[in-house]
């Protein structure tokens, strides 16, 4: 989280457990996600593009040094396809617990970021 912190362009930095999310899914599933969630940090960003502050997501393994990267690109327009707890420990996190850090954003005026996606206005 520090070297997060120290990044210039990111303005926030909050670890998320998702303790909440995952009590709602049934016991097996329950028993996967916890058990991902002990192997792999979760964070929420916000970074600023301009005037802009945009959220983001960075899941990584919580052992490993110079570890390789993947930028998870969502699909979908404004809320539909937004980055949520499913898509994090069920895609992101599969892949941080594999030794990958998974960087991902929201678009511009979702999840509480500013501005607004602008798709299909051309």
């Amino acid at each position: 989280m520090d070297k997060l912190k120290k990044c210039p362009h990111i303005t926030e930095v909050k670890k998320l457990y998702f303790k909440k999310e995952i009590d709602m899914f049934p016991n097996r599933v329950q028993q996967y996600a916890s058990e991902v969630m002990r192997k792999v940090s979760v964070y929420r960003i916000v970074y600023k593009v301009g005037k802009l502050r945009i959220m983001g997501f960075v899941t990584l393994p919580k052992q490993g040094k110079d570890l390789p990267c993947l930028i998870h690109l969502r699909g979908g327009s404004k809320d539909f396809g937004a980055i949520d707890a499913k898509q994090i420990l069920f895609g992101m996190a599969k892949y941080a617990k594999e030794g990958y850090v998974v960087i991902a954003t929201q678009y511009p005026g979702v999840d509480g970021g500013g501005g607004k996606d602008t798709w299909g206005q051309g």
